[in-house]
This record gives structure tokens, C-alpha cells and sequence, in this order.
């Protein structure tokens, strides 16, 4: 029977990233997070938003001020929930320091990295790591929770059965290969 996962999702978002950018989706991860979201406008912009790169996201080290932890009863998670657009809500939050200053645990912030995968990858994130890391693992009885604007949340509400939690374990275990396949590139892990 499947499990809800709970943050363990992070890390299947994070192999999902690694995977974008081995296969050139996503080039450089020193690119200011505003620049792939250049249509939209956000709230306390300054240089320190500006300057957040795709890196200050996957170390969660933002800068941003998003108290969507158990440290605040995840205000800032239930805050974003409430809302249609949890992109706007992300990168609307104020800034608590310089990117890249702190380590500070965010589900907003890996929400965005899901946002980034589908907004690079032109598909459904969820769909991207069905074909890209699901298919090869043999990996078919899944689902996860989607934003309003259909994102796939990226820090959590994904549902896997036991056996196949591990084969991610084991793909990470073997340096991202799988049945004589590299499914993620070794740098990446």
C-alpha cells in the first residue's frame, strides 16, 4: 500500500532537478530565480531578492523570509495555501537576509523548484519525473498532490509504497544508477 512521504518529497524534487539539468533543461544553476519568472512583478523587489540564484533554492539558503516551518507552526505553508497563485506568494515575501547567508529549512522554496522544473521542461513536474526517474525504476503506483495552478507541490503531499521509497534509496546508493542506466548523474548526487 502506498504511504504519504511527506518531506521525503524534497528529495525526489531535488533528483527531479538534477535530472533538468543533466538533460540541459535547466543550464546554470547561478541564474537569479526572477529572471525565469520575468513576466510576473513582486512585491519588496530589492537587490538581495534580485540576486537569489536556482543554488540559493536547492540549498534552501534564499534569503527569503517565508516561516513555513515547524520553527512557525508553518505560517508562511499555510499562508501560501490559502492562495491561487503560490508562485506570486513566494516570490512576493520580503527578505530576511542575503541569499546564500543561511540554511533555512522552506517548503515555499521547494515548491518554486517544482515550478521551475514544469516552466523549463515545458511539462507537468509530475510528469517529467513519471518518464525521467518513475519509468526506469519500474515505479507506476504513485501520486502527488498539485498547486491550484496545477504545479505539483515539490516539498510534499506525494504518496509512495515502501519497495519503491527504497529503490530511490538504492539509485542514490549506486551514484544514480539504475539497472546499468545512469538516471542521475553522479556529480548531481
Amino acid at each position: 500500500a502506498k504511504h504519504i512521504i511527506h518531506s521525503c518529497t524534497k528529495s525526489i524534487t531535488s533528483a527531479a532537478f538534477g535530472i533538468a539539468v543533466d538533460k540541459g533543461y535547466i543550464k546554470n544553476l547561478n541564474q537569479p530565480v526572477l529572471e525565469i519568472f520575468s513576466a510576473k512583478q513582486f512585491a519588496n523587489l530589492d537587490n538581495n531578492k534580485k540576486a537569489i540564484t536556482l543554488e540559493n533554492l536547492l540549498t534552501m539558503a534564499s534569503g527569503l523570509k517565508t516561516e513555513d516551518s515547524y520553527l512557525y507552526r508553518w505560517k508562511g505553508l499555510n499562508e501560501m495555501v490559502q492562495k491561487t497563485d503560490w508562485i506570486q506568494y513566494v516570490l512576493d515575501r520580503p527578505m530576511a537576509e542575503k541569499p546564500g547567508t543561511r540554511f533555512e529549512y522552506s517548503n515555499c522554496v521547494t515548491f518554486l523548484l517544482s515550478a521551475i522544473i514544469q516552466k523549463a521542461t515545458k511539462q507537468k513536474t509530475f510528469d517529467f519525473i513519471k518518464q525521467h526517474l518513475f519509468r526506469p525504476l519500474r515505479i507506476t503506483d504513485v501520486s502527488w498532490v498539485a498547486a491550484p495552478n496545477g504545479v505539483s507541490v515539490g516539498y510534499g503531499g506525494m504518496w509512495l509504497n515502501p519497495h519503491d521509497m527504497a529503490k530511490i534509496g538504492w539509485l542514490y546508493l549506486n551514484n544514480g544508477r539504475w539497472d546499468g542506466q545512469q538516471i542521475i548523474s553522479e556529480k548531481w548526487v
